[in-house]
């Protein structure tokens, strides 16, 4: 898990003219749970502002996620009693199935002796004392780390409370509720990364491991931890960060328009490339350095290789964010 800087855009779908926005709008005028809430967090606009947080990563989990593979996952559940949160934009994270269908569906456990906010109370959500942590709001990295006690003894490496985080038992119910440690993967991924960061500080070349550390790239804490811990001046920063995502991003529009033949709404990929074309946008228009200026003048260099047709589809999203 790490923590993501949130794109201070509105998906056109959950905008006042958006079908999800005027349905938000509804239930916000009547006040009570709504009869259906049709999915309109999964049209491409909020997927892609989505990638443009997470890009291809579970919130939660640190795996890499697929098109097919990936939910928008509801922080505070619509099942839960969270109804008038459904078609919020600050409300969503991008997950894996097992995160979100499995390990959280409709929960969202509180602190013991704590209760949720109801809707009249809704102004107050930030005073609820909840279990999960948030990857937008809390600082993850300063209250979770992976543990090296077991080492060189244990094939696998697990999270566990940094030292002085607040409320460890509560960052242990975290770290257990989504199974952090016991998906075996995820914990071979973690040790693979730690050796071959391991190795890189070994040799005093650092560097050759930092893009390890960048926060869009599976189990990214490990990498990000050690470099912290023996070499801080070879951690990312949010610039370069922000340039490698902005390559991994095009990267992939380039390949799916590569091989996709023909526009088709069933087609997963004609969908994927879709949620492309809006994570650049949104990055374009919301980047996480501030300098917007910087977005555009990568996606005209020639490290994004984007013919002018495409820079023509991207800025027409970004003219409707």
């Amino acid at each position: 898990m790490r923590q993501f800087i949130r794109p201070t855009v509105t998906p056109p779908v959950l905008g006042p003219l958006g079908s999800g926005g005027k349905l938000r709008q509804k239930h916000l005028d009547e006040g009570q749970p709504p009869s259906s809430l049709p999915e309109h967090w999964t049209k491409p606009d909020v997927r892609g502002a989505l990638l443009a947080m997470q890009g291809h990563v579970c919130a939660y989990c640190s795996s890499e996620l697929s098109q097919a593979a990936s939910d928008v996952e509801h922080f505070r559940p619509k099942q839960a009693g969270y109804w008038w949160l459904a078609y919020t934009f600050q409300n969503y994270l991008l997950s894996c199935k097992p995160c979100n269908q499995t390990c959280k569906g409709p929960r969202f456990p509180l602190q013991t002796g704590t209760s949720g906010k109801s809707f009249p109370e809704r102004h107050l959500l930030h005073e609820e004392q909840t279990i999960l942590l948030d990857p937008v709001a809390d600082p993850v990295e300063d209250w979770v780390q992976v543990s090296l006690d077991a080492l060189p003894n244990d094939d696998f490496l697990k999270l566990t409370p940094s030292p002085g985080a607040p409320n460890p038992p509560r960052i242990r119910d975290a770290i257990r509720f989504f199974a952090l440690n016991t998906k075996i993967e995820s914990m071979r991924a973690r040790m693979a990364i730690l050796q071959r960061t391991a190795e890189a500080i070994r040799q005093g070349t650092p560097e050759a491991a930092s893009e390890l550390a960048i926060r869009h790239r599976p189990q990214s804490l490990v990498c990000w931890q050690l470099l912290r811990l023996s070499a801080p001046d070879a951690l990312p920063s949010v610039e370069r960060e922000l340039e490698w995502l902005l390559g991994e991003l095009c990267d992939r529009l380039r390949e799916k328009l590569r091989l996709t033949v023909g526009p088709s709404v069933s087609n997963p990929d004609t969908k994927e490339i879709e949620e492309l074309y809006w994570a650049l946008a949104t990055l374009c228009k919301s980047p996480p350095t501030d300098q917007p200026a910087a977005v555009f003048t990568y996606l005209k260099s020639p490290a994004a290789d984007l013919p002018t047709s495409v820079l023509d589809l991207i800025a027409h999203r970004y003219a409707r964010l």
